[in-house]
């Protein structure tokens, strides 16, 4: 189908969703927490993409990725736009040592039992480093990078469910308080994380690998210096190859990412603080984004990281109206969102049984590093004795759209079959954490107390 129709029926239905409230109160409290977080449109995209009606067809996907790179860059901005001066110094040096210890044990506890599970069950979907050809491309990557995202996006979680209880349940206390601090802490942990992988490990640094023709005929004047710098991948089964020297180190690419998302992030502030309308206001902000995760796609950054640098430096220059940009884009953040899941939804592979073994052991580990994460945070930096303490990680399990935007944004960068099968190992978490993620968070704040509402336990009735 052509790509126009299929954008412009992905864009009616996004603005029709965007004001409808398919949110029920006589569903369990897991199916309110799907709807709320708007993750029911994953199922939206899934019906039009390719696997099932084909309106989005594989090649209109790839047309609009430029929609996925300004919605990834919409979210980017609105994190950092939390970055403000005064907000930062409210939040406790101890929240702060919590909140990164505990997304680092999750990281790690992920990344291990991932990489160690890689080699028993990741031949089985996309072969020798030989047969993936995106890959070959990026031959240092392959062994890790996989396990890099799926760490990190386990980090992130969202306090959707969290909102939920606290309208049907008038649940209150320092529980929540704490368990909102930490979510809004762990968020940017991640995107950061991330965005320094990316320039690390730029594509222009190892995508430059240049494999020989099967007879190993070099067809590259000896005398050159990319000739002189030809190397032998023997320990990876592969032939010989031509090393081409980068165009700058990971380092420099960090330095340059930072040096432009503070720069645009100048420009925006200029814009802004000229007298503008409602509108006007609007499309200065939507035109920097697209500028901005325009920019960062084609020179293969991240469009969340350089966006949040850019939505950070805005927060913190001086005459900044916080108040009217952050309002005017939580009010239009609806609309991005429903139609980047929509697009997400059509990008879901086909669930083969190796998505789910590896779904399940991501599952565990994480629980496991957020639960482990926590005890170890109260027991260096808290030392409360309450017992809910303990099992605070427990009620950050509910994870959401920052963990999807994470891996569309690897997958920008880094595609290749390994990067489909992190998406659809992400999407069926996210699925799975916010149908039983409720229940748990329900558990805690029942056992600290901030629940004083019956409606809670069974999350039926309302």
């Amino acid at each position: 189908m052509n790509t126009v129709l299929g954008f412009v029926i992905t864009l009616l239905i996004g603005f029709v969703g965007s004001r409808l409230t398919l949110f029920r109160s006589d569903l369990s409290l897991g199916m309110q927490n799907v709807m709320l977080a708007g993750t029911e449109f994953l199922f939206v995209g899934m019906i039009l993409g390719p696997h099932v009606s084909n309106v989005l067809t594989e090649t209109a996907l790839k047309q609009l990725a430029p929609i996925l790179s300004l919605a990834l860059g919409w979210i980017g901005l609105l994190v950092g736009l939390q970055f403000e001066r005064q907000i930062i110094r409210r939040i406790p040096a101890s929240a702060w040592k919590i909140g990164l210890t505990i997304s680092l044990i999750v990281f790690f506890c992920v990344f291990l039992t991932l990489y160690i599970a890689r080699y028993f069950f990741l031949h089985a979907v996309a072969g020798s480093l030989n047969e993936d050809e995106s890959l070959f491309v990026y031959p240092q990557l392959g062994k890790i990078s996989f396990c890099f995202i799926l760490g990190w996006a386990a980090t992130s979680s969202t306090y959707t469910a969290l909102a939920l209880i606290k309208r049907s349940a008038n649940a209150r206390g320092e529980a929540i308080k704490t368990l909102q601090l930490l979510t809004d802490i762990r968020t940017p942990t991640a995107i950061i994380g991330m965005g320094i992988w990316y320039c690390l490990f730029h594509v222009s640094n190892v995508a430059n690998i240049h494999r020989f023709p099967p007879a190993g005929i070099i067809t590259t004047d000896p005398q050159t210096p990319s000739a002189k710098t030809a190397v032998l991948w023997t320990d990876m089964g592969l032939p010989e190859q031509i090393f081409i020297p980068p165009i700058m180190n990971g380092l420099t690419w960090l330095l340059f990412s930072l040096l432009l998302g503070v720069t645009l992030g100048w420009i925006l502030h200029y814009l802004t603080s000229q007298r503008m309308q409602h509108k006007e206001l609007l499309l200065a902000l939507t035109g920097s984004v697209i500028f901005s995760s325009g920019l960062a796609t084609y020179l293969q950054l991240s469009p969340l990281f350089v966006n949040f640098v850019m939505g950070a430096t805005l927060s913190n220059l001086p005459n900044f109206t916080r108040g009217r940009i952050s309002n005017l884009m939580i009010e239009q953040e609806k609309s991005f969102f429903v139609v980047f899941m929509i697009l997400v939804g059509a990008m879901w592979p086909v669930i083969m049984p190796i998505v789910i073994v590896l779904t399940i052991l991501y599952c565990l580990s994480r629980s496991f590093g957020l639960f482990f994460g926590m005890r170890l945070a109260n027991a260096w930096f808290l030392k409360s004795q309450e017992p809910y303490v303990n099992q605070l990680g427990l009620a950050m399990i509910p994870q959401g759209g920052v963990a999807i935007a994470l891996v569309v944004d690897y997958i920008l960068i880094y595609p290749s079959r390994h990067a489909d099968l992190v998406l659809g190992i992400v999407i069926l978490s996210v699925l799975l954490n916010q149908l039983f993620g409720p229940a748990l968070l329900t558990n805690v704040l029942q056992k600290s107390g901030d629940i004083t509402s019956p409606q809670a336990e069974s999350g039926n009735h309302r």
